[in-house]
């Protein structure tokens, strides 16, 4: 597994955000449409990927709250790939960025 920093731009982000976005409506239903406005990329977000050889597996992001703090978003690893620690792996990393 291999681990990149990019923006909130990258169309592999955007296919893992509405991976993401599509397990969630799947539990949650139009009750996910509350939260639309809290989930838009408006501000410049730091976004890590995992990627297994060219195929993205696994995301997260921050966008700067305040000049003391970070907020994490879009944390999401593909179903195949959960319980190998990649989520709390791409967390450390982001932490440390």
């Amino acid at each position: 597994m291999e681990t990149v920093f990019t923006d909130e731009k990258d169309e592999r982000f955007l296919k893992l955000v509405d991976e993401l976005d599509k397990g969630y409506f799947e539990r949650i239903g139009d009750e996910l449409s509350k939260y639309e406005n809290y989930n838009e990329f408006k501000d410049h977000h730091v976004v890590i990927l995992a990627l297994d050889g060219d195929s993205p597996i696994a995301c997260a992001s921050y966008r700067v709250f305040d000049v003391d703090s970070v907020e994490f978003k879009r944390v999401f690893v593909k179903k195949e790939h959960r319980k190998k620690g990649i989520a709390y792996n791409i967390i450390c990393e982001l932490e440390n960025w």
